[in-house]
């Protein structure tokens, strides 16, 4: 069996709305630079709007590979049971 590599990427810097800022916009450019020397497969990314614009800037440098949305990945505060729901 071959080898597979899992790369985690954090979306681009964003504003208070979630929109990606020209800075984020060019973190993300440079991180589909560094990209596309790489065997890519699938690109995956939560619904947010910083991560769907993150993911389209990294489509331009991998225009052969496919690009999805997944739910899953959106960010959430994790649910913490209090003490007495521990016991």
């Amino acid at each position: 069996m071959g080898t597979r590599h899992l790369y985690l990427a954090r979306h681009g810097l964003a504003d208070g709305f979630g929109a990606l800022t020209e800075i984020g916009r060019q973190q993300a450019n440079l991180l589909g630079e560094r990209l596309a020397n790489i065997p890519v497969d699938a690109v995956w990314h939560s619904p947010l709007p910083r991560a769907v614009a993150t993911a389209q800037e990294l489509a331009r440098h991998l225009p052969r590979v496919s690009v999805a949305e997944a739910a899953e990945l959106v960010d959430h505060v994790p649910y913490v049971p209090s003490v007495a729901e521990r016991h």
